[in-house]
C-alpha cells in the first residue's frame, strides 16, 4: 500500500515538472496498480490544462476565457514565453474587467523587482502604455516589456513594476486629489509628443 502511495506521489510530481510522457518511468511501472489507474486518470486531467488550444483560451472576440483551464494554459505560456525574464508567477483573478483582461503577479528576475503582468487589455492601452513609457517613464510604473502576442497567442500585454503601495483612498488624508492632478496635467504634456494610435 505504502509503494503505490509513493508511485502516485512521484507520478504527479512527474506530472507538474512538465516532462513528456515517454520520461515517465514511474507511470509505467505503477500502471497495473489502482494506484496507477488513478495517477493515469490524473494525467489526462493535466495534459488536457496543458494541451488547451488558443481557440479555446480567447472567445470569438479575443477576450480571455475565464476558467482554470484557460488559465493554467496561459500561465505555461507566458512562463515559456518570457522564461528567463520573468519567475513565481501566480494568476490573480479580477473579480470585475471591462476586457477579461487577467493578471499575473510575478518577479522580474534581473532586480527581484515584484510585477504584474496584464493579459488581453487593448491595442489602444497597450499603444499608450508603450508611448508613455518612452516619453515619460516616471509618469508610471516601469514597464519590463510588453508586446501584442505571446506565443502563438495574439494578445496584448505588459508587464510592469507592481507598486508597493496604494491604492488611493483616505489615507492619503486628500493628498491623492493632488497626486491625481499632477499625474493627469503630467500625462496630458507628454501626450502632445504621441502620434494618435491608427
Amino acid at each position: 500500500m505504502m509503494y503505490r502511495k509513493i508511485c502516485v506521489i512521484c507520478v504527479i510530481c512527474e506530472l507538474y515538472s512538465g516532462l513528456t510522457r515517454s520520461d515517465m518511468a514511474l507511470y509505467t511501472i505503477a500502471k497495473n496498480t489502482d494506484a496507477g489507474r488513478m495517477a493515469r486518470s490524473l494525467y489526462s486531467s493535466i495534459s488536457s490544462i496543458v494541451e488547451t488550444s488558443v481557440e479555446q483560451l480567447v472567445d470569438e472576440h479575443g477576450r480571455i476565457v475565464r476558467s482554470a483551464a484557460a488559465y493554467a494554459a496561459l500561465r505555461e505560456r507566458v512562463e515559456q514565453h518570457l522564461s528567463p525574464l520573468v519567475c513565481a508567477l501566480t494568476i490573480e483573478e479580477q473579480a470585475w474587467s471591462s476586457s477579461s483582461g487577467v493578471h499575473m503577479a510575478g518577479i522580474w528576475c534581473a532586480t527581484q523587482t515584484p510585477l504584474i503582468i496584464k493579459l488581453g487589455i487593448n491595442k489602444n492601452q497597450l499603444y499608450w502604455t508603450q508611448q508613455i513609457a518612452a516619453i515619460e517613464p516616471d509618469l508610471m510604473p516601469r514597464l519590463y516589456a510588453s508586446g501584442d502576442c505571446i506565443g502563438e497567442i495574439s494578445i496584448c500585454w505588459t508587464a510592469m513594476e507592481r507598486i508597493a503601495f496604494g491604492p488611493l483612498g483616505p489615507a492619503w488624508n486628500g493628498e491623492e486629489f493632488t497626486m491625481l492632478l499632477d499625474a493627469a496635467v503630467r500625462f496630458q504634456r507628454a501626450a502632445r509628443a504621441v502620434e494618435p494610435s491608427l
